[in-house]
Formats: C-alpha cells, structure tokens, sequence
C-alpha cells in the first residue's frame, strides 16, 4: 500500500514508489523485471484490500518514468500522477455491473493495444480480471498470445485459478505479501480512504487510534492483515461501538437474563442490522477464543486420566495471548467459559447457528425472529453445555 496518498485514485498525490509500504520483496522483484522484462503479460494475485492495484501504478509510473525510476518529476510521471498518461489505462467492470462486457475486451483492449505508444516506449494495461467471464477472458487470450512489443498487461486478480489455464501460462504471477501489523499500522496512519481528502485521512488515522488493542488485532486477524478491508471498517459505522455491543451480546449470553438477551441483544441486532456480518464475525471470533479454554480442559482432562495423583500438576497450559484474538480480555473470557465449562461440541454447534442464521437471514428469513431464535439456541448451547 502507498503511504501518505499515492498513485492512486483514492489518494490524488505523487508518491515514489520507494515511499511504498510494505511488498518489499514484489518491489525488488519489479524492478529487476524492469530491467530485464520476463514477459507481456502478468497477473498481479492478492486478497481484496491488499494493495495489488497500488502496486500495478507503481510498477506502471517506473515503467513509463523517463529514468525508469518513478522519478515523480519527469513529464510522464506528472501525466501519470494527474491519471491523464495516454500510455496508461485501467479496465474495470462497467458502473452498472460486475463484469467488463466482451464487448469492450475486444474493441477497448485488444484494439486499443494495437496503437503505439504517445509519450514514450512503452504502454500498461491494468485490468481487472475478477470482472472477467470466460468469454471476456477467451476474449483477450488472442492479445495475450501475440501482445505488441510495447504492450506490458497487468491482470488484477483475488485467486490466479479462477483464470483460465490458457490464460495463466501465458503470464507471469506475482502474489501479494502479507503485510505485517507494524505496515498495517503505518499505512493506517498514513493511506486516505477512498476520495479522501487530507481531514479524512486525519479522521481515519484517529478512528485507528482510538480503537484498543484487542479491536485492532480483531481487525487484523479478521482480514488477514488487510488495510484496503480495516480501512472502510473502521470509517463506515462505529466499529467501537459495534465491537463493544458485540461483548455485551456474548456476556449477556453467559450470564444475563432472557428479558436482557431478548429485549436488550435483540434491540441491538436490529439497530446495527447493517453490519450484521461484522457482528457474526465477531461473535464467531470470540467463540473461538471460548473453544481454547474447552479444548485446554478436555486435554487436560483426558491426560490426567492416565496420570498417577502426583502428575497431575503436568495440566496442558493455556495458549498464549498471540493464540487469543481478543487477548486483553482473556480473564474475563476465561472467568466466563469457568462459569459455565462449555464443552468443545457444544461450542463448534454454537458456531454452526451462527453460519445457519446468517444464511437463513440473507434468503429473507423474519429478522426479529431469527435473531430470537439465534439468541435462545446460543443460550442453550453455551449455558447447558454440562449438561451434555
């Protein structure tokens, strides 16, 4: 991801690309292509969010900078900086839909790349693969096959294999490297969002900030270290709020009473019903946090049935705080799950209502009443497991 604006449309400043956070390798990687380029065609693969299209304007502003370099001062990184290079053009998926009609593959891509290039020796393509169907990817193989000399494609893609075979041979793949949390918060301090100004970019910095440890290490778990996903999590809704909402559910559960569970939890799910998703996330996670206890007791227990009295100090340990998604509150997690001893099964079921209510909601099942239902069920799993 680019620090402090970048090449790219959600930003609207010129950046070197030496002022890139993160992919060090894929960056030395790049420029050795520059130097000796292995190919036309390339596929650039990675999680939503992870930067591939920061990095493919990058790579684009050296291969067309007058130095090779990405000076950020020559004409045609100015022109690149203003996104008005006549030598660089994006395909994405039309406005009123997910894909990029065959259509325009044929007349838009392989038509247009057949002109030579306007300002220097070379021409980038970025296209956004995922918005391609088999057609519009057959479409393109033909340019793939026989690209002109001038021509570098990039294609913009989440998962390589979702490209035709055909398709990948005739690339070379660079995938994303995971980000680290200390890049992630780097870039969070420093990325505006998307159509950001420079006071959106303060903001976000600031929603950051604000959150706490356990929030922020939520976030990263939940997308993989992802700053293009934390970013709009963070700015669209009140996370903080959604996430301490989320722990009043998961208390509630354990150790409130049915009117708090029905009349409170439920009046929360039907405020925040827009992030629903997010809730389940979290609701998901901290069930898995409450799994590790289970699993430490059941273990323990287990080993202690073959132990002699005098070995039954030799108990398996607690994982680590780095094993615990919410690990500031891994006392009171383990204060609640000692209250209750949640059993391993009745926990993986109290995960599978979770996916059923969510699926069952998303086909137009009653809200009020699946959200009841949801509550009673996890109540019953997560409160009775000693029972069974």
């Amino acid at each position: 991801m680019i620090a402090g604006g970048g090449i790219t449309a959600e930003s609207g400043s010129l950046v070197l690309a030496t002022r890139m956070i993160g992919q060090a390798g894929n960056l030395a990687r790049l420029r050795q292509w520059r130097d000796s380029m292995p190919g036309n065609s390339y596929i650039f693969a990675g999680a939503k969010g992870s930067g591939r299209r920061s990095l493919a304007r990058v790579w684009a502003q050296q291969l067309l900078c007058e130095d090779g370099t990405g000076c950020g001062r020559c004409r045609s990184c100015r022109l690149h900086y203003r996104f008005s290079h006549p030598d660089c053009t994006v395909f994405e998926a039309d406005p009123d839909s997910s894909l990029i009609p065959v259509a325009r593959v044929r007349s838009e891509i392989s038509g247009d790349i057949l002109t030579l290039p306007t300002v220097g020796e070379r021409r980038v393509f970025i296209i956004d693969a995922d918005a391609l169907n088999e057609a519009g990817q057959n479409a393109l193989l033909k340019t793939l096959e026989e690209p002109p000399v001038w021509a570098v494609i990039i294609l913009i893609v989440t998962v390589p294999e979702r490209l035709l075979p055909t398709i990948r041979s005739r690339c070379v793949l660079l995938r994303m490297e995971p980000y680290t949390a200390a890049e992630v918060e780097a870039i969070v301090a420093t990325l505006p969002t998307e159509g950001g100004t420079k006071e959106r970019a303060t903001d976000t910095t600031q929603l950051w900030r604000r959150l706490d440890a356990g929030q922020r290490k939520f976030l990263l778990n939940l997308t993989d270290n992802s700053p293009g996903q934390i970013i709009p999590l963070i700015t669209d809704g009140d996370f903080g709020a959604i996430y301490n909402g989320t722990r009043d559910v998961f208390r509630t559960l354990l150790t409130g009473g049915l009117t708090d569970l029905l009349v409170d939890c439920a009046a929360f799910f039907k405020e925040q019903r827009d992030s629903l998703s997010l809730i389940f996330q979290l609701l998901a996670a901290r069930l898995r946090d409450f799994m590790l206890f289970a699993a430490v007791a059941e273990r323990t227990a287990s080993e202690e049935q073959g132990m002699p009295a005098a070995d039954t100090a030799a108990r398996t340990p607690l994982p680590a705080d780095k094993d615990f998604i919410f690990a500031r509150e891994r006392d009171e997690m383990q204060r609640l799950w000692e209250k209750q001893r949640s059993s391993t099964l009745r926990i993986g079921r109290a995960l599978s209502l979770l996916n059923k209510a969510e699926t069952a909601i998303a086909n137009n099942a009653g809200f009020d009443i699946a959200i009841s239902n949801l509550l009673l069920q996890l109540r019953k799993e997560l409160t009775n497991a000693h029972s069974g």
